[in-house]
């Protein structure tokens, strides 16, 4: 055991080579950065019959008309250059992971808004967002549906983009107490636990002749809204429509509800309340009496830390077992089940976010139905002033019971309708409060929470640190790819290659000299060919993108790319839309990226201000919101979303590129001999300062 002396030198070592265990802020000279908060909200209430959300027994029945129309409405708050936005939805769940990229990457673009949290309020009475525009997904029978789905990104967009254009200087305070108003629905153990806290951040206007006046609030509280009765087919924001519509009428300002740990917890009105638009003002009396109470002020040093993990589960339930899917379609409809097994295939991924505002309040969302101990505790250990946690945010993968919630079984708790792995939320509650204290500097930001070779909640094995593909070829490997079920394709020049995730042959055929990147999308491969020059000035190449069936490697279509006439050589999708890269010739100091529609329509070419990389670029992937080319040799581009360019490392990953899934990648290398062909391989990568990508082993 060290004594006080010998631990205090240890300490002042440790602090002087970098390693201490916590940090101070230095005193700060610079000037106050700015404290902008902006509301704004957008009708999203459907405007025809589709199916709807929140009952499975409803099955397929379209709605019919509409009780209380729904809304986003969205709160931006700036400090400084880092922006936030938090938007409440009249929806049963947060928006799909697709449809939050998509959200991400306008707000980026238009805003500089780099962190957002958008939570559904779990109203049973919302449109069905999931169904897709393919065959069998909602295409056809649910056009409607799918036409609203499309849209409703570009919604909530246009409220965030609003808000932040009515960003105006602001005070903030917080006020929390504890109300009756909620049970909890699972438990048989007494006493029950609730999470009893309503929680309201205010926001007011700091300058001019509204100074003082209130901008917008923020109200979180815990609590299931089925009040308005099941077998209604008409939309509806339940309760929390009715306590927004009355804070708002009465403070002559914004309301935004943000659902907080529901899935174990129903409404509890007191006697003589009853119906959705009681309680909901029930609870805006409350919610009035607080932001009356509560005193606001400008931030000291406004600040926005944040952080997103992603987290991929076991799943307790198989869902590719035909029986499993069978018995899910009859309790729901099978269009609506389509779509989710294909996301929970590999799987249970949800995305955690973690905020930290002005080192003062807390902001943890997570993606599902979270039971209410998960935020009690998170709250108990988190010692900052303020913490709430948002419920259905950011993507829904149904619910995260305790662990000794699943020891009692039942609804919300057993597997049917509960398919993460055990422990999974309290997985990530410990990661959100590592998060907080890590952004407190109370914590070094790189202490190692986890074994650096995993995922976040996998298996060891489900993504191997190397892969070696089964089988030589005449010509070197140009790019891989992954499909849903993990496994792998090559592109070795004159072959097309299907291995499993351990790189055993699965199947290979003989293709088009030269096949080069590779990228999967929707069940099919899509390969950057081409047939004439490569890197010639004159531009005498012949590009194309070649398709084939994923599942048995079936040429399915080709596409003429001729703008790529430098000759194509990589390819990458994200968000329904292809981004070809390819050579490059000697004189040229920058890359040019080509953008097509799914239908492979030339949409526009970007100019990537990367610097002369020799012959080009060679692979491409769109993976943790960045774009990443891998150029022939030793260098790695990366770039914003909206393509911005963003960093160039020297890191060997010329072969291909393909992101995993929470910080993970896989980079390819191979190896020819004379005489005996070429050998492709895979090695597992993480992000890297330095490197831009660093192998776990090779």
């Amino acid at each position: 055991m060290l004594s006080k002396l010998q631990y205090a030198k240890l300490l002042i070592g440790l602090a002087l080579i970098g390693l201490g265990t916590s940090s101070t802020d230095a005193q700060d000279t610079s000037p106050q950065p700015t404290f902008n908060v902006g509301y704004a909200k957008r009708d999203i209430t459907p405007q025809a019959p589709m199916p709807m959300w929140g009952y499975g027994d409803r099955h397929d029945m379209l709605s019919e008309g509409t009780l209380h129309p729904l809304f986003a409405k969205a709160i931006v708050i700036q400090a400084g250059d880092d922006k936030l936005a938090i938007v409440g939805l009249d929806l049963g769940r947060g928006p799909t992971r697709a449809m939050t990229e998509k959200i991400r990457e306008e707000i980026s673009k238009q805003a500089g808004i780099k962190h957002v949290m958008i939570s559904g309020s779990h109203t049973h009475h919302g449109p069905c967002i999931e169904l897709l525009d393919h065959e069998g997904f909602g295409k056809g029978k649910f056009d409607a549906a799918v036409v609203y789905n499309k849209k409703l990104p570009d919604l909530i967009v246009q409220a965030i983009l609003a808000a932040d254009e009515n960003a105006q200087a602001a005070r903030i305070g917080v006020t929390s107490k504890d109300v009756a108003f909620n049970r909890n629905r699972h438990t048989k153990r007494r006493p029950k636990v609730v999470d009893p806290m309503l929680a309201i951040m205010r926001f007011d206007a700091a300058s001019g002749d509204q100074a003082g006046k209130p901008i917008a609030v923020l109200v979180n509280y815990a609590a299931h809204p089925v009040m308005t009765q099941g077998e209604i087919l008409k939309f509806s924001a339940d309760y929390p429509g009715f306590l927004e519509d009355k804070v708002e009428s009465e403070l002559n300002a914004g309301c935004v509800f943000m659902q907080g740990a529901a899935g174990d917890m129903s409404t509890n009105p007191p006697a003589g309340v009853h119906g959705p638009q009681a309680y909901g003002e029930l609870l805006a009396d409350h919610v009035l009496e607080m932001a009356a109470a509560t005193e606001t002020t400008v931030p000291e040093k406004p600040s926005i830390r944040g952080r997103v993990d992603r987290f991929r589960f076991p799943s307790r339930v198989d869902y590719s077992n035909p029986l499993v899917v069978f018995s899910y379609s009859q309790a729901f409809f099978p269009e609506l089940i389509r779509c989710f097994t294909k996301e929970m295939q590999n799987g249970v991924p949800p995305e955690l976010n973690t905020i930290l505002l002005n080192k003062q309040i807390a902001l943890v969302g997570g993606s599902g139905e979270f039971f209410c101990n998960h935020a009690n505790r998170l709250k108990e250990r988190s010692y900052v002033d303020h913490t709430l946690f948002f419920g259905y945010c950011n993507d829904h993968y149904l619910y995260f019971p305790t662990i000794e919630a699943v020891s009692e079984g039942g609804y919300g708790a057993s597997s049917p309708v509960s398919p993460v792995a055990v422990g999974a939320g309290e997985q990530m509650m410990n990661q959100a409060l590592i998060n907080i204290y890590t952004m407190l500097g109370k914590i070094a930001a790189e202490t190692p929470t986890q074994p650096a070779t995993e995922e976040k909640g996998s298996t060891a094995d489900e993504f191997p640190v190397r892969v070696d593909c089964e089988g030589l070829y005449p010509i070197h490997l140009q790019g891989v790819c992954l499909d849903e079920e993990k496994n792998i394709f090559w592109s070795f020049t004159t072959w097309l290659v299907k291995t499993d995730s351990h790189g055993k042959l699965i199947k290979k055929i003989p293709v088009d000299n030269h096949h080069g990147d590779l990228c999967f999308d929707n069940g099919k491969i899509y390969v950057a060919v081409n047939l004439g020059k490569f890197n010639d000035p004159a531009g005498n190449a012949d590009s194309w993108v070649y398709v084939y069936e994923a599942k048995n490697l079936k040429e399915l279509a080709r596409h003429e790319v001729q703008q790529v006439k430098y000759g194509a050589g990589g390819i990458a999708t994200h968000n329904g839309r292809f981004l070809v890269v390819g050579g490059l010739p000697q004189e040229i100091e920058e890359n040019y990226l080509y953008e097509y529609d799914s239908e492979f329509n030339f949409l526009k070419q970007h100019t990537l201000a990367s610097g002369h990389t020799d012959v080009g670029i060679q692979g491409a992937a769109y993976a943790e919101g960045t774009w990443w080319f891998a150029c022939y040799g030793t260098q790695l581009l990366t770039a914003t979303a909206d393509l911005q360019m963003q960093g160039r490392y020297t890191f060997d990953c010329g072969l291909g590129i393909v992101g995993l899934g929470q910080n993970r990648f896989y980079v390819a290398r191979g190896k020819c001999e004379k005489g005996k062909g070429c050998h492709g391989y895979l090695l597992r990568a993480v992000p890297n300062d330095d490197s831009g990508l660093k192998v776990l082993a090779d």
